[in-house]
């Protein structure tokens, strides 16, 4: 009876003290690329972007506060399904800079290389259809994370 109170006290030790860190901690020293989807100007001037990381790990952040928000983890295939679709689509080829009032932009960020491409609302009609549909998509699945 000693030895398993012994056992436990010792178990407890060991693992209660172990907390892995926050989703937010571990955005601070990751490495890989992120996929960046944003929107805001106008009256108010604020930005909200939804930051994507390749392991799935999705956050929201507004200009407002520079608060970064752990939302949730998308399925491993769809991160990587959005980044290949990044790829594949050539959007890290493609140049679009029409800011307006209102914009919409997307960040592709690996290492210390970004690449935007930024548009405004009432431009919508004008871009490729590629970046439109990329938007789109990587909105909705950011919408869904649970």
């Amino acid at each position: 009876m000693r030895y398993n109170l012994v056992f436990a006290i010792i178990v407890m030790v060991l693992f209660g003290g172990c907390k892995s860190s926050s989703p937010v901690k571990q955005y601070e020293t990751y490495k890989g690329a992120k996929l960046i989807l944003g929107s805001g100007g106008g009256f108010t001037g604020e930005y909200k972007e939804y930051i994507i990381l390749e392991n799935g790990d999705v956050f929201k952040r507004s200009t407002f506060d520079d608060k970064l928000v752990y939302l949730g983890k998308l399925k491993k295939n769809d991160a990587l399904q959005l980044f290949e679709n990044f790829a594949t689509l050539g959007l890290q080829n493609k140049s679009l800079n029409l800011p307006g009032n209102m914009n919409k932009y997307i960040k592709y960020v690996k290492d210390d290389n970004e690449h935007v491409l930024q548009w405004s609302y009432d431009k919508d009609k004008m871009i490729d259809p590629s970046i439109a549909m990329f938007y789109k998509i990587g909105m909705k699945i950011v919408g869904e994370v649970k």
